[in-house]
């Protein structure tokens, strides 16, 4: 997957249900009301913000859960930003700040005065860095075939007790590809919109199934 790595998901914030997750951390009760008046300050803080056309929505998160058991748990879903809220920050004035495509452990302190411009443009530049990686993820992948010959040959399981699988969905106008045993499967394996399209435009589609083509 584009939007994942070996610690879960990785959201651009564009399609991510929350966008930032608050995090307070204490150790007494005392300290608890100290760092929840900021938790709460901070969701007001974003109440209706947007980032670019789209709301932004928070999390509060007091769960009766240790700090790091909180931070893997947003980390997992892919969350793009943390805010860590301990009594040492209501003390300064800051909070601690995580990204989703940074290190678990790597945080920032940020004045609160200074945290919506700071998450405004983290959000831009974690959006644009998620983007170019499923870019470059996309185009590292892509094979481009020109003619029969190739097509047969790729799609050709090489071993056939272990055949490879492709997955995809490639068209190209004017290339004709004969009929194979195996066309049934392909064409059932084609998203029906996808099929319709190619037909109305006039295209061949080349739909790669489950498992590879015998061809013969």
């Amino acid at each position: 997957m584009a939007h994942s790595d070996d610690n879960g998901l990785a959201l651009p914030p564009k399609i991510a249900p929350s966008h930032i997750a608050i995090i307070p951390i204490y150790r007494d009760e005392d300290e608890h009301a100290q760092v929840m008046g900021m938790c709460r300050e901070i969701e007001a803080l974003f109440h209706k913000e947007h980032f670019e056309d789209i709301r932004i929505y928070t999390e509060l998160d007091d769960r009766d859960l240790t700090g790091s058991e909180r931070n893997w748990h947003w980390i997992k879903k892919g969350i793009p930003l943390r805010i860590e809220v301990g009594p040492r920050d209501v003390a300064s004035g800051s909070v601690m700040l995580a990204r989703r495509d940074k290190e678990p452990r790597e945080k920032i302190s940020v004045p609160l005065t200074e945290l919506k411009e700071v998450v405004l443009k983290s959000l831009k530049e974690i959006q644009d860095f998620y983007y170019q990686r499923a870019l470059e993820f996309r185009t590292a992948n892509t094979v481009n075939i020109d003619d029969n010959k190739e097509f047969y040959r790729y799609f050709t399981p090489k071993n056939q007790n272990q055949p490879e699988i492709h997955g995809g969905f490639a068209i190209r106008i004017g290339v004709e590809i004969r009929p194979v045993r195996s066309a049934s499967r392909m064409i059932s394996r084609l998203p029906f919109a996808a099929f319709l399209l190619t037909l109305r435009m006039k295209m061949v589609p080349a739909f790669v199934a489950a498992r590879p083509l015998n061809v013969g």
